[in-house]
């Protein structure tokens, strides 16, 4: 007899094992598909790794123009350029650019005009400057010519912010395309230079409010050969308007000019002249030779220099000669100056005032030589002034018109010195120098112009009524006083320091 259960139990098994091996192919499919898939990302993760160089990316997630897809990258910590990739099949080309930040500065959150349209065209990848980074997670907006909005965020906590505020390096917004021009009448609107073309037009309207908007190098053609630079101003019509550098810098100013006189960025001025600060000048005239201005009956205020200055008679740093009512104030020179006569570091010829100044470079000429000034004049009814200043230069001319600190007094109208010089409270370093000349060649050691040895420049009890608090500072025992109001970074120091 027949067992139905036992047959029944059978076959509800032989049912269970069917299903079991119809399961089993489709669980191994699964698992297959999976690990394909594990795989097939870990390889193309390696290979955009690999093919974008370890560049850090983001995609883009918002676009006002849906055909345009894109990445930005970034590539170091503090960058100032962003890669930009077009995986679109359509070719743009970016005018203008704007950073969106919650910070609030004078560059963000407004588009900002490139120097230079940037083509980019599908599948290319270019190179966009970006002026500052607010922090370390913004919005680019990248605006076409067609003023579409590419919108892009870069979220990267690995670099750091290149700030947007403070920030020396950038543009005036004037320069930036952000706001207009001003009309140059008055100091509040004046003409902002961003060009070195806007440079060279100031010899049009030598009368008005100038402002310089950028740092501009002058090592370009034809600024850099043949004479070079052709100076702003002359005798005949003088710059007496005002130009104020605003932090910014000039670097390269070339000038082949051995046979003219008046010879400087500007020829003549009897203007203002403020925050000028000139880097590697090279600088060749004939008489009033200097970097900034050949001959000042005017204001300086707070500027530099650094290169060479070649002349023949009355050669100086800052300039050529100084004269009535023409004051020096809170300006250095770290020129090599030489010539034949009237020959000094910040001033060949001053008969007016320089005030909280100084001088570091080598100096040579043959009469009248000197570390800071070459030839100091005046008169009783208007002296000639020079208070709380300094020189460490090399002078490097021997006679008896070569002074430690100025080469001799220019005697006007019969007077005798001291009563046409006022000198208070300078010094200069005797170790820089040979220690043998006078602190003033043709008259000796004079009331008021002090030699010091290198270790007593660079020790602040050294510096008689010096004000340490607003106008000078010093690394004791290590640099010499430097200008708060025009910090020179990095510090004035002996040569042995």
């Amino acid at each position: 007899m027949i067992n139905i259960k036992r047959t029944k139990n059978r076959k509800i098994k032989d049912l269970r094992d069917l299903k079991r091996k119809s399961i089993s192919p489709i669980i191994s499919v699964v698992l297959l598909l999976v690990v394909a898939v594990i795989i097939v990302g870990s390889i193309l993760s390696w290979g955009l790794s690999t093919t974008n160089n370890s560049l850090e990316k983001s995609q883009e997630i918002y676009k006002e123009d849906p055909t345009l897809t894109g990445y930005i990258y970034t590539s170091n910590t503090q960058p100032t350029n962003y890669i930009v990739k077009n995986l679109s099949n359509k070719d743009v080309t970016i005018t203008k650019y704007e950073i969106i930040a919650s910070q609030d500065s004078g560059v963000l959150n407004k588009p900002i005009t490139l120097d230079q349209p940037i083509n980019l065209n599908s599948g290319s990848m270019v190179s966009v400057p970006l002026i500052c980074n607010p922090d370390k997670s913004f919005k680019v907006n990248l605006i076409t010519s067609e003023g579409k909005y590419i919108t892009v965020p870069i979220n990267n906590i690995n670099y750091q912010s290149n700030s947007c505020f403070n920030n020396s390096d950038i543009p005036d917004s004037v320069c930036l395309g952000i706001t207009a021009n001003g009309n140059g009448n008055t100091v509040d609107d004046p003409i902002v230079i961003c060009s070195i073309e806007d440079l060279d037009n100031i010899r049009n309207e030598l009368d008005k409010y100038y402002k310089l908007g950028r740092n501009l190098d002058l090592n370009v053609s034809p600024y850099n050969e043949g004479e070079g630079w052709k100076p702003i101003g002359s005798a005949e019509n003088g710059f007496n308007g005002s130009f104020n550098g605003n932090n910014y810098t000039i670097s390269n100013l070339y000038i082949n000019r051995p046979t003219n006189d008046y010879i400087g960025l500007f020829g003549y001025s009897s203007g203002n002249l403020q925050q000028l600060y000139l880097i590697n000048v090279n600088v060749v005239g004939q008489n009033l030779t200097s970097g900034i201005v050949g001959k000042n009956s005017g204001e300086i205020f707070s500027c530099s220099i650094s290169g060479n200055i070649i002349g023949n008679n009355s050669v100086g740093g800052i300039t050529g000669e100084n004269t009535h009512p023409g004051v020096i104030e809170y300006s250095y020179s770290l020129a090599n100056v030489s010539g034949n006569s009237n020959i000094g570091g910040l001033v060949g010829l001053n008969t007016k005032i320089i005030f909280n100044s100084y001088s570091i470079g080598d100096i040579n000429g043959t009469y009248y030589v000197g570390g800071l000034v070459g030839k100091v004049g005046g008169s009783v009814q208007i002296p000639g002034q020079i208070v709380y200043s300094y020189t460490s230069t090399n002078v490097l001319s021997v006679g008896t018109t070569i002074g430690g600190f100025a080469g001799g007094h220019l005697d006007l109208g019969g007077f005798n010195p001291p009563a046409v010089v006022i000198y208070t409270s300078n010094f200069w370093d005797q170790n820089s120098s040979n220690s043998y000349l006078n602190s003033i060649g043709n008259k000796g050691e004079l009331e008021g112009v002090f030699r010091s040895t290198s270790t007593e420049m660079i020790t602040e009890n050294n510096f008689t009524d010096w004000n340490f608090t607003d106008i000078w500072g010093i690394d004791e025992g290590q640099s010499y006083p430097y200008l708060l109001v025009n910090e020179q970074i990095p510090r004035p120091k002996p040569e042995n320091n």
